[in-house]
């Protein structure tokens, strides 16, 4: 049985299941026959604004980049945030006022979502601007390290100044391969696990994030995002055609303009939709049809490390699929899809959904090692400030505490054995 499977297999059996997703992937979407084909096309398609000539037309009138394939290259994370950086379009902005109304002009400016570029004759809204603080800290056998906290500010803005009370979140485009698996964890399982957590003496209190399922038309569970507030794979991709690209579909109607952008709204095209539903579902199938990378080896000694500092306790090895036919499977993401509190040092104050914050979802780790094949994109946590693994885990707070001292506590060896294990997932 599956079920029965060795934590050490599991990786492998995910590419299996990967592929039973792909054969009954076209059971799930109403698009034509090669559905999957089509959406590797759009997503790797240089979209134009209206009125040049193109197959794929709508660009805008404000955007961050005008293909899919621009910020997931190869399918991976995006590039990482640098000290020059400026308009980095991997990097998504969100804005929001505060409960009280502070930053309440600046949305009505600037929208919710800060975007770099924009059509000719359409102000963009200006640039995104980085600089780091190192912290400085050291493990255990006396090691040093040194971690660098992003400050976030902005420049030649278009609309004026964004009020220092308006919440400020960065995004980074994250990897999309083993998307379409994460969609057929059953919900039970993600619920049990919150239980469970729930009645545990530790310090792991994963809960799941309640969001609402503007396809279904009811609440259900988040399972993707940095917060985990979107629960389908066409959602979140109808989310970024139109806050990367402005483009628009049945589930976003609306051009992405400020109120106040007049120039921009004067550019919209009002009741037309760019992506249709055909498009829409064949770019779903295709991110859904993507297995994760295939696992290079197989490290026990790091493994066992990775459970015994604590780090299994939230990136699960071993997660139940159900396909689309009823097979059923294990998969080997790292991720239990809830909400940790990490605490202050990763804290941004963007409340999405139930998430709080400080919460985030835990990250898949699978595909970690294939990050070493690009070097430049090695980037890590929501807003890639982490130049290594090292880093990010060194970024853990909050329910994650006890797990990073865990990890400092370990002595030189004994760290590179964990992180060979990461390498090769």
């Amino acid at each position: 049985m599956l079920r029965r499977c060795s934590v050490a297999s599991v990786s492998v059996l995910a590419v299996l299941v990967a592929a039973a997703l792909v054969l009954s992937a076209g059971n799930v979407f109403a698009a034509e026959p090669d559905a999957a084909g089509r959406g590797r096309a759009v997503f790797h398609a240089t979209w134009v604004p209206p009125g040049e000539a193109g197959e794929f037309i709508g660009l805008g009138p404000v955007f961050n980049t005008d293909s899919c394939a621009s910020c997931h290259v190869d399918n991976g994370r995006g590039v990482p945030v640098r000290g020059t950086d400026r308009a980095n379009t991997s990097l998504v902005v969100k804005l929001a006022a505060r409960d009280d109304g502070a930053g309440a002009d600046t949305i009505r400016r600037y929208g919710n979502r800060f975007n770099y570029r924009a059509v000719a004759g359409v102000p963009a809204e200006g640039e995104l601007t980085v600089s780091f603080e190192a912290i400085e800290g050291r493990f255990a056998d006396g090691e040093r390290y040194t971690l660098q906290k992003p400050v976030y500010g902005f420049d030649k803005l278009g609309y004026g100044a964004i009020e220092k009370e308006t919440l400020i979140a960065v995004r980074m485009a994250p990897p999309i391969a083993g998307l379409g698996l994460l969609e057929k964890v059953p919900e039970d399982w993600i619920k049990a696990r919150a239980a469970a957590n729930a009645a545990g003496a530790g310090p792991v209190r994963g809960k799941p994030n309640a969001v609402w399922d503007s396809i279904n038309f009811r609440m259900t569970l988040g399972r993707f995002g940095w917060k985990a507030d979107t629960p389908t794979l066409t959602r979140i991709i109808a989310a970024a055609f139109i806050t990367d690209m402005g483009l628009t579909s049945r589930l976003f109607p609306s051009d992405n303009c400020g109120e106040l952008q007049a120039a921009c709204k004067a550019a919209a095209m009002p009741g037309r939709i760019e992506v249709d539903d055909a498009t829409l579902d064949a770019v779903t199938q295709y991110v859904a049809s993507l297995p994760p990378p295939r696992p290079d080896a197989d490290v026990e000694s790091g493994r066992a490390l990775f459970a015994s500092t604590g780090c299994s306790s939230c990136h699960a090895p071993a997660v139940p699929v159900v396909m689309t036919d009823g097979t059923k499977g294990e998969i080997a993401p790292y991720t239990d899809l809830l909400l940790h509190d990490m605490g202050d040092g990763l804290a941004d104050g963007m409340p999405e959904a139930a998430a709080t914050g400080r919460e985030w979802r835990t990250a898949p780790l699978w595909g970690l090692g294939q990050v070493r094949h690009t070097p430049d994109r090695a980037g890590y946590l929501h807003d890639g400030r982490a130049r290594s693994v090292v880093e990010a885990i060194l970024w853990h707070g909050g329910e994650a505490r006890q797990a990073r001292e865990a990890f400092t506590r370990l002595d030189a060896s004994s760290r590179e054995a964990l992180l060979r294990f990461l390498d090769s997932l």
